[in-house]
């Protein structure tokens, strides 16, 4: 981590500070976080701005341009855009890998007030900067992949050694282990090293050796640094025995979608494979698998809700796969598919709007509340959802819609399938026009607070709603919001008002008035159509295994989940898998 605080003092609008820096480590983000304490405001209070200096981060690589706050759908920064005018806080994340040196520069884009009190003139700013894996001296890197590597004794096995050169390093690195056992030998396939360069190290293992799992150390020398990294060898005779499963426990109910399953260790393991399946079987397009070195380990895809699923672990090292473990079964919890965020103020309070009409609908939902803030769900929270609604009702002043991290979460929730609602009237107004709502929301272009009073649906979602008036619950500060790469959802008195976009993947639409606005009437419609939009009812239900075709693997498919409830093979949706199914798997043979 390297520190910048207050290398400089700037003057005048124009003036820079900059630094270079490497990446200590190239396979991880670099980091960097500006801030700086603005002059007092004009305090007049109303809706002039009351910021004054403003510092731009900028970040350089080659062509490429990175500026503060200018971040992606993924969390990452985007190069392009434009600097951040208001905030006093900006930040550049490159990732997840870096460019191998980068330019800082932080520049005065506007300096009109006094930033530093009794220090110099009038106008002047000073400010602080962090730079997260960041090198500025010269020196090298040492990484050694596979971390761990497996061998059937007796034979060799080979790591690649990467010696990374920063700014320029150019000493020799003489590359040496840590004391090897009985029965193991080492050698390189070129030593000293002059980085950036990539050798290989074999280890060779004989029938001296014993059957174990080793932890060594390798060390890079050279004249003004060293550094010694770990890595592992896991030396085998014979196949691992099978696995001990811990949890979650066999017949087990209310399951997290996303469970951490966990064994017990097995001498001779190196590795181990988990499936987890909808049959016992183990048969279909739902077969979740995984390998990996550790006794657990958590599911990133959720599995679906309310829904038996089977699972088994094998170990193996470099002599093979051990046998499977017995098979344990559990049921995962009952989770509604609707989340409904609340993003008001309570100044009204009109989150009732919303769970009036999904109750009146028969919708089950859960309720997540940001309590005016960007305490906002993450990608972990919305993994169960199909559909999130969001609504802001009156709030604005910051925290209006879903923040940089909340954007990156919604991102990456609707490239797995997502529908999201966004009801917002001052979600620009708060944060601009983002990355995010021009490529999640299909967002073109906008204008704040022009007081749409009444709205047209438009295109096939909404096409044939006609006019509806408006009646707000609160002050009237709508916007026009026009399509970019989306369609037009409603028209306005005054210009277009919400967007749709359906890329084949996601599906977002976002109104720049208020659904709350929309009379009693006409609000169960919208939201029934939304709803729909979001769920469809499957087109084959009876193609179990997802192939396009009902034919015998259907057939199999149900056979293996007989008598359970829920899942694909549950194909009528009654809550039981059983004869009525397979019935159901004949009547719709051949292609979807």
């Amino acid at each position: 981590v390297r520190y910048h605080d207050e290398p400089v003092v700037l003057d005048a609008t124009g003036e820079e500070w900059s630094t270079v820096v490497s990446p200590l480590d190239p396979s991880k983000p670099i980091r960097i976080m500006l801030a700086w304490t603005d002059a007092p405001g004009h305090g007049l209070g109303g809706s002039t701005p009351a910021w004054n200096n403003d510092l731009d981060l900028i970040v350089s690589a080659g062509a490429s341009t990175w500026y503060g706050n200018n971040f992606g759908a993924s969390g990452w920064s985007a190069t392009g855009g434009s600097p951040d005018d208001r905030n006093n806080t900006e930040g550049v994340f490159l990732g997840p890998t870096p460019p191998s040196n980068v330019t800082i520069t932080v520049r005065g884009a506007n300096i009109t007030s006094d930033g530093v009190p009794g220090v110099g003139d009038g106008t002047d700013q000073d400010f602080a900067l962090v730079c997260y894996n960041c090198a500025q001296d010269p020196g090298f890197t040492l990484d050694i992949t596979p971390a761990t590597a497996s061998v059937c004794a007796p034979d060799d096995v080979d790591y690649t050694i990467t010696v990374g050169q920063v700014l320029g390093f150019d000493e020799p690195v003489t590359l040496s282990t840590s004391f090897l056992p009985i029965g193991v030998a080492v050698s390189f396939s070129d030593n000293p090293v002059v980085p950036p360069v990539v050798v290989t190290m074999t280890l060779d293992v004989s029938v001296e050796a014993q059957p174990a799992a080793y932890a060594f150390e390798l060390t890079g020398d050279a004249e003004s640094m060293d550094i010694t990294v770990p890595f592992g060898l896991v030396v085998a005779d014979g196949t691992p025995s099978a696995v001990l499963l811990s949890e979650p426990d066999d017949g087990s109910t209310e399951v997290s979608v996303t469970p951490n399953f966990t064994w017990e260790a097995t001498e001779g393991a190196a590795s181990y494979t988990l499936q987890v399946a909808d049959n016992s079987l183990f048969v279909g397009p739902d077969v979740h698998e995984a390998t990996t070195t550790e006794t657990s380990h958590e599911l990133e895809d959720p599995l679906p809700t309310d829904t038996i699923h089977y699972w088994r672990v094998r170990a193996s090292n470099g002599c093979g796969d051990g046998a499977w473990s017995e098979v344990w079964s559990f049921r995962t919890v009952d989770t509604p598919s609707i989340l409904l965020v609340d993003d008001d103020d309570n100044g009204p309070d009109v989150r009732s709007y919303y769970t009036d009409a999904l109750d009146a609908l028969g919708l089950t939902y859960n309720v997540w509340d940001t309590n005016n803030s960007d305490n906002e769900p993450g990608t972990s929270d919305l993994a169960t959802y199909q559909l999130v609604i969001w609504f802001t009702g009156d709030e604005w002043g910051g925290s209006a819609g879903p923040g940089a991290s909340g954007e990156a979460a919604l991102g990456t929730w609707l490239t797995s399938g997502g529908t999201l609602f966004i009801s917002s009237q001052d979600y620009l107004w708060d944060r601009g026009q983002t990355s995010f709502m021009t490529s999640y929301l299909g967002v073109g272009s906008y204008d704040d607070d022009v007081q749409q009073s009444m709205v047209t649906g438009q295109g096939e979602l909404f096409g044939d709603v006609g006019t509806i008036s408006l009646n707000y619950p609160f002050t009237n500060f709508s916007d026009i919001v026009s399509p970019g790469s989306g369609d037009l959802a409603f028209s306005g008195n005054e210009g277009d008002a919400a967007v749709m976009l359906d890329n084949g993947t996601w599906r977002t639409t976002f109104w720049g008035f208020p659904w709350e606005a929309v009379s009693s009437s006409d609000r169960e419609d919208l939201l029934q159509r939304i709803v729909e939009w979001a769920m469809p009812e499957p087109a084959c239900p009876a193609d179990v295994d997802g192939n396009g075709t009902v034919d015998v693997s259907d057939i199999l498919a149900v056979l293996a989940a007989w008598g359970g409830t829920g899942g694909a093979a549950d194909v009528n949706a009654d809550g039981t898998v059983d004869v009525s199914d397979l019935l159901a798997v004949i009547a719709a043979w051949g292609p979807c």
